[in-house]
């Protein structure tokens, strides 16, 4: 199983969680530990961003998603 899919499989099967909770968990799993964590957020939710910075994602990018940020395919 991919990284992307088992960082959807978690959020999918615990409704409820937070995106920093989940950022931990995954920080914290042998599995997911050194892959590349993104996570995307409401516009303006800077707590939530550095929190998750913190817990140890990768990158932090919010909505909505512009093509200059993301880069050029």
């Amino acid at each position: 199983m991919d990284a992307v899919a088992i960082a959807m499989s978690v959020y999918a099967a615990m409704p409820g969680i937070d995106v920093r909770r989940l950022t931990r968990m995954l920080r914290n799993n042998p599995r997911s530990r050194q892959m590349p964590l993104m996570v995307i957020l409401p516009e303006g939710d800077l707590a939530t961003a550095a929190a998750c910075l913190t817990e140890g994602a990768s990158m932090v990018m919010t909505q909505p998603l512009m093509q200059e940020c993301i880069g050029k395919r």
